[in-house]
């Protein structure tokens, strides 16, 4: 598996580019404060750009009440203090990092 890093607070294009010219599998976003937020729109963006495939996970603060929102937005997962969240367990997520 290759993982690529970027710069913080990329733009959402410029991560969608990125995402389409590596072909990735997987986009892990951190949030440290609020960028969790922009979360949904990444995932608008990339169904936008045929990448609707590509899944998402959230890791960093990311607070209990804005759970819901991204699961409607289509997040995978969340990883916080340790723990992967929401319908998906480790093992599935380890499983999605290992096959990309």
């Amino acid at each position: 598996m290759e993982v690529i890093y970027t710069p913080p607070w990329q733009e959402i294009g410029a991560v969608v580019k990125l995402a389409m010219e590596e072909d990735v599998d997987v986009i892990g976003v951190s949030s440290l404060a609020t960028d969790h937020r922009i979360v949904p729109k990444l995932i608008v963006a990339l169904r936008e750009a045929g990448l609707a495939e590509v899944a998402v996970i959230v890791g960093g603060i990311v607070p209990d009440d804005d759970e819901a929102a991204l699961l409607e937005a289509g997040v995978l997962s969340r990883a916080t203090d340790g723990r992967i969240e929401f319908p998906f367990d480790a093992v599935k997520v380890e499983f999605l990092l290992r096959a990309a």
